[in-house]
């Protein structure tokens, strides 16, 4: 499964679950209590530039189920 993390600034990012992403537990529940704290999101692009945004920077999260 891969996650795109679209950005308020334009920047979208594709994020592979288990590699780019690790994560275990509820997905939602990381997405809601991320927003609640504007936690920060460290995100690579395929360039392997690093990013570190907060979760007030997300303007869309889309899943695509491989």
């Amino acid at each position: 499964m891969d996650i795109i993390i679209k950005f308020k600034d334009g920047l979208a990012v594709t994020q592979s679950w288990g590699k780019n992403f690790n994560y275990e537990g509820d997905l939602l529940q990381l997405i809601k209590i991320g927003k609640e704290n504007n936690a920060p999101i460290k995100v690579e692009d395929n360039n392997g530039e690093q990013y570190e945004k907060t979760w007030n920077d997300v303007s869309s999260i889309e899943l695509i189920l491989l």
